[in-house]
């Protein structure tokens, strides 16, 4: 009794630490995006989200899945302290391995966009936000259910990087100045984060077995995670090749006040993740009731939440983007039905089918949701813009979810039936 109330007391702990992190990386963006938008303008904030949208590809590859897989595994082998080393080791060596695979891509993207010809400084400083975001080693303490060393570090960083940008971006010019000051903050963060690491396990240099193994654990998650691009990420870049720059600032905006919002649902995840990845072990029953009762009060908050921004989308806009983003409105009023959607999404799918081990099963909805995607919004963004990519992506979200739903149902694996058929048996005992 005594140990489970322990458990109770760390998962509680961890949602308040995550939450609070969260709410400071809400806070933060939201603070400088009302300040951004007036100072670039709809058309060079347009070009911002148009990098960040295609440096989130390199952040991809940099991360490589290791957000989710890595965690796993560390949840799973948090008393080794040996194991946890080679694992925090495989995943550093391979990010790098992977940071330089991705020049790559940035070369061609210097010269085959042509919203991006003669902006060099804007390439590369995208490039260098981009590897900083994927080369996070917060998950390592997620994993281990302790973030406050990492959440006072995270805030910290952060905290100081906000208040670089309004004093070195004060026009257009200086848009790339934003992407550097961004990507310092993640390089900062990471360093602070890994000799927080050193005090918990013995830091080594890679190994090509721990690297390796590496990237054995993170394939499957990095299918999910580029599948999951195409509906996330991808959108913003095909807009970008066809249409005006202000459709994309208007789709970019509002998406960038939504993903802010779905960022909520993040802190939930990695809350929950390493303690259904354990449960799911010992004791499946009690993990299928703390998946439903986490569906029900995520999603029910966040249908609410979608229900409250859709009547104040033009109120939303204009404290958030100010003049010239009026049209953003309409896209939200879309964009805002994500919430509960990926909500049940993140819940089923995130939550319930990883712990399974069912990742194969996951990644073939995400990649299926994926090329959906990729298919209508080619065929759509030339005729309907940013509207047209508004629809798209929720109508595959909503794909995904409902996907979910019927493979676990027809697999007699749905947490909803596994939870009620563990009350039934322990009725029928007594």
């Amino acid at each position: 009794m005594e140990c489970e109330l322990r458990k109770s007391e760390s998962l509680r702990a961890n949602f308040l630490t995550l939450y609070g992190l969260h709410f400071a990386n809400i806070l933060l963006p939201m603070i400088t995006l009302p300040y951004l938008t007036r100072v670039l303008g709809p058309a060079e904030f347009g070009v911002v989200g148009f990098v960040q949208a295609c440096g989130g590809y390199i952040s991809l590859v940099v991360e490589f899945g290791f957000g989710l897989a890595a965690m796993r595994e560390v949840a799973r082998w948090r008393n080794d302290k040996e194991r946890l080393g080679r694992i925090l080791a495989g995943v550093i060596g391979a990010k790098c391995l992977l940071g330089l695979l991705a020049l790559i891509f940035i070369f061609a993207l210097r010269f085959s966009v042509p919203m991006l010809r003669g902006r060099s400084e804007m390439v590369w400083a995208g490039a260098f936000w981009a590897i900083g975001q994927g080369a996070t080693l917060a998950w390592f303490f997620v994993g281990l259910e302790g973030m406050g060393t990492v959440a006072r570090i995270e805030i910290a960083v952060k905290a100081a990087s906000t208040a670089v940008v309004f004093l070195a971006v004060r026009n257009p010019s200086h848009s790339f100045r934003l992407l550097i000051i961004q990507g310092t903050g993640c390089f900062v963060a990471m360093t602070l984060t890994l000799l927080a690491a050193s005090r918990r396990v013995p830091l080594r240099l890679p190994t090509v077995p721990d690297v390796l193994q590496a990237f054995r654990t993170g394939s499957s998650m990095f299918l999910f995670r580029s599948a999951a691009s195409f509906y996330t990420l991808g959108n913003t870049v095909i807009l970008g090749f066809y249409a005006p720059v202000l459709n994309v600032a208007y789709y970019s905006g509002a998406e960038r006040i939504v993903r802010a919002m779905l960022g909520l649902l993040g802190p939930a995840n990695q809350a929950l993740f390493p303690r259904l990845a354990h449960l799911v072990k010992v004791d499946k029953p009690r993990a299928a009731q703390l998946t439903n009762k986490s569906a029900v009060a995520i999603a029910g908050l966040a249908g609410l939440t979608a229900l409250m921004v859709s009547v104040i989308a033009p109120f939303c806009v204009r404290m958030a983007l100010g003049p010239g983003f009026e049209k953003s409105a309409s896209d939200l009023r879309i964009l805002i039905l994500l919430l509960p959607i990926v909500a049940l999404s993140n819940t089923y799918g995130i939550r319930w089918m990883l712990p399974l081990n069912l990742d194969r099963q996951f990644n073939v909805i995400i990649i299926s949701a994926g090329f959906l995607n990729a298919l209508v919004a080619f065929l759509i963004a030339p005729r309907y813009a940013d509207l047209g990519m508004a629809y798209t992506v929720v109508g595959s979200e909503l794909f995904v979810t409902i996907a979910i739903f019927i493979f676990l149902k027809l697999k007699g694996l749905s947490p909803i039936a596994v939870a009620h058929g563990a009350a039934s048996t322990a009725v029928f005992k007594d």
